[in-house]
């Protein structure tokens, strides 16, 4: 599952809902790591922080209003290295086999729009990430 383009850069990145359905989440890049071949990880549900919460943003705030839409992937590709924010509804949150990472789509389609990834060894820090799916985030 390739992405038309990679953003990378050693800042976090943050989702943040706003109020028509609100969330936040973070997670350093990490660099590719050989082939995981140990026993599967915990899922994100029975790893999830059970403290942390996502925080809601007033869609008027300048954080929201300078994000780019995650269907503008011409503008995104612009990004490539440089840090940057998305604006979206989360389609589908996708966990493959193994519980190594989750993938957040922002539309039904994943080629369509941007996708966010959390690694396995990050799910603890967020809440369940099921819970952004049909919601607006940044």
């Amino acid at each position: 599952m390739n992405s038309p383009f990679r953003l990378a850069s050693s800042a976090l990145a943050a989702l943040a809902l706003f109020p028509t359905g609100s969330a936040i989440f973070a997670a350093p890049p990490s660099a590719p790591t050989a082939k995981h071949t140990s026993a599967p990880h915990k899922s994100q549900a029975e790893s999830a922080s059970k403290t942390a919460a996502f925080a809601t943003i007033a869609a008027s705030d300048k954080s929201v209003k300078s994000a780019l839409k995650a269907t503008d992937l011409d503008a995104a590709k612009k990004l490539d290295g440089k840090p940057g924010a998305f604006t979206g509804t989360i389609a589908k949150v996708f966990t493959p086999k193994g519980n190594g990472l989750a993938i957040l789509n922002f539309a039904a389609d994943y080629k369509t729009a941007a996708t966010a990834v959390v690694r396995g060894k990050y799910f603890s820090e967020f809440p369940a990430l099921s819970s952004l799916e049909g919601k607006q985030v940044l």
